[in-house]
């Protein structure tokens, strides 16, 4: 069941924690630098003095089925015995064997049938991933702790499915006493492959959450400046605390134009959010030339299937194709019959970019005021 939430960090882990009581896997969800890693590192701390907590960033695992179980079984086992990993990485099989003495049964056989495995000329990545998988349940057992593996970037495991006889990565997390918590921006991919996972979201904050972030980034910030910010940045914690720190360095400038400051110069860091917020989603598209042309001809405005058929000269068929790839990624989405970006922010961005408002260096007033005036 999704949980959607416009609230604070705290209530967003209370979720998780409900959600965890009823289902061995939550899914973390919500868009880029939404907070989804603050609220991670926060239940890894709550929860590292009663329970084994495992820390995976998946954009940094290898995710062959060889390297992710070599990896991640010495990931979850230096959790365990509380080592820092300097010096250790990269994980070797090695590294593994000599840790055997200090292991209880269960967990070295995991280690053995690993090992094992390796030496064929063909392993079997099935039997390495469910193998790995079953891991932290073995680390339960010889710690007589719960084991809670927290996973950044989750939707990156969804690349295990790559290999020979892996099919659904989600059946390795099927009937484990550890718990899973999958952090991802890969909504829609991730709902799919996990569809009884329960759910957790990360949406815009509510004005008195922001209000608080506010006053956090910015002491004395008065309630105009504060309210001016909550409205161009749609709530989004990370384009607040932007605004908030370059407003506060800017006295005299409006905040209106410290947004499209930030938001067109190539070196800002809304640019660079909005960039890889559309790059991101279009990696897990297929294709990039027609999609990218889609998107700008949607950030102009919200058209219907047949009016943008006309505008990139194609059939409706293959259209309705693109655009299915791009709301799947959750870049598009369908309001009545018309298409418009899900992030307002990054739909402005594509507007103003593909129409010449992109700058190498701190735009002038008049650039800013005409960027204003086309958005």
């Amino acid at each position: 069941m999704a949980a959607k939430q416009s609230e604070g960090s705290g209530d967003v882990l209370f979720r998780v924690e409900s959600a965890l009581k009823k289902n061995n896997i939550c899914l973390l969800l919500g868009g880029r630098r939404a907070g989804k890693t603050r609220v991670v590192k926060e239940l890894l701390e709550a929860h590292s003095k009663d329970s084994v907590v495992v820390y995976v960033d998946a954009n940094k695992i290898s995710l062959t089925p060889e390297n992710f179980s070599i990896e991640f079984i010495g990931t979850v086992l230096w959790a365990a015995q509380g080592k820092p990993l300097e010096g250790v990485l990269p994980f070797s099989i090695n590294h593994l064997l000599k840790k055997e003495k200090e292991l209880h049964q269960d967990a070295i056989e995991h280690i053995n049938t690993l090992h094992n495995e390796l030496q064929k000329i063909k392993p079997d990545h099935k039997l390495l991933l469910k193998n790995a998988f079953a891991f932290p349940d073995a680390i339960a057992k010889h710690y007589k702790k719960q084991v809670l593996v927290l996973v950044d970037n989750a939707e990156q495991l969804l690349e295990l499915q790559n290999f020979y006889a892996v099919e659904d990565v989600s059946e390795f997390f099927k009937d484990t006493t550890a718990k899973y918590v999958l952090a991802t921006s890969a909504v829609s991919e991730m709902a799919f492959a996990f569809p009884s996972a329960e759910q957790a979201a990360l949406g815009p904050l509510e004005w008195k959450h922001a209000e608080d972030l506010l006053k956090r980034e910015w002491q004395g910030i008065d309630k105009k400046a504060a309210e001016e910010i909550y409205e161009l940045s749609k709530g989004h914690p990370f384009v607040l605390s932007v605004l908030a720190k370059k407003a506060k360095g800017q006295k005299g400038v409006s905040v209106s134009k410290s947004f499209y400051s930030e938001l067109l110069r190539v070196d800002g860091a809304l640019y660079a959010h909005c960039s890889d917020a559309v790059n991101y989603a279009l990696s897990r598209a297929r294709g990039r030339t027609l999609p990218k042309v889609i998107l700008k001809v949607v950030a102009q405005e919200p058209l219907r299937l047949s009016e943008i058929a006309k505008c990139i000269y194609r059939s409706a068929p293959v259209t309705k194709s693109l655009i299915e790839r791009l709301v799947a990624v959750e870049l598009l989405k369908k309001e009545g019959k018309v298409f418009l970006f899900t992030d307002p922010l990054v739909g402005l961005w594509v507007k103003l970019v593909s129409s010449g408002f992109e700058f190498e260096e701190e735009p002038s007033e008049e650039q800013l005021k005409e960027a204003m005036a086309r958005a």
